[in-house]
């Protein structure tokens, strides 16, 4: 384990290489973070909201026995970046400055798994609130991400779900692939892992479960499109990303236990 709290492991010559991600305490949290995945490996809304701070902390808690990440966003002061609009993001990515063997290039298979923490009395609206993408680099559809761990308020309740773009001609449009009431997300530790293969015929398989193992949300697929024309790679991002709206609340989400894995 190196300082800091996070490690690297690299495998054998054409094996495994893991590379975790891991909270150890108040204080230096960008540089923790930009240490496994780069400097400029972080979005978040400090440029809107200075007086504010660093709107990503580590705290204590006392469920899991360790410190966690906190994400922050501020209804009324934060934007997206560097602008104030029509969204908020406060998100850690994997980015072109990041090591190549956290990019998914074309072929490559990554298994990514972390916890994350909804509040219990987290407000989404009819727009989305994204705290997890997978997002391609480069080319016309890189605006677009291709798959999303989404939550949003739906007639009838709120839901939580993944979210997949195909990106196909006139597929710029998410299919909803699995679904359920986000009160069964709320106020509990969910464990997520994500095990994909990136290409035009790719595989995914994501899981997203309670600490007794009861599963939140499940998908698995094959020969689906995972690929985007004229992308350089496909990057992870995990945070709090939302349109702005009537009915949200400031809201912290925290993450814990991030793990990208080369297979």
């Amino acid at each position: 384990m190196t300082a800091g709290g996070c490690a690297s492991i690299a495998g054998k010559p054409g094996g495994n290489s893991i590379t975790r991600l891991d909270a150890d305490g108040p204080g230096s949290t960008y540089e923790l973070i930009e240490s496994v995945l780069g400097a400029g490996s972080i979005e978040a809304p400090d440029m809107t909201h200075p007086e504010f701070g660093r709107h990503i902390t580590e705290e204590w808690d006392a469920s899991l026995g360790k410190n966690v990440f906190a994400f922050r966003l501020h209804v009324d002061k934060d934007g997206d970046r560097t602008e104030r609009k029509d969204r908020q993001r406060n998100e850690i990515k994997v980015f072109d400055g990041s090591p190549d063997g956290l990019k998914g290039f074309h072929g490559t298979t990554f298994t990514y798994e972390w916890k994350f923490l909804l509040d219990p009395g987290l407000q989404v609206t009819g727009m989305w609130t994204h705290f997890f993408q997978l997002k391609p680099v480069g080319g016309s559809d890189e605006g677009m991400p291709i798959i999303t761990i989404s939550a949003a308020a739906k007639h009838p309740g709120e839901k939580i779900e993944i979210r997949y773009c195909s990106g196909k001609p006139g597929g710029d449009k998410y299919e909803y692939v699995a679904g359920t009431e986000l009160a069964q997300a709320k106020g509990i530790w969910l464990a997520s892992r994500c095990r994909v293969k990136y290409g035009e015929k790719g595989r995914i398989e994501m899981t997203v479960k309670k600490p007794d193992g009861t599963i939140v949300l499940e998908y698995h697929a094959t020969d689906l499109s995972l690929w985007r024309k004229d992308c350089q790679f496909v990057r992870p991002k995990w945070g709090i990303y939302r349109g702005l709206a009537d009915g949200l609340r400031d809201e912290t989400v925290l993450f814990a236990d991030f793990q990208i894995r080369k297979d």
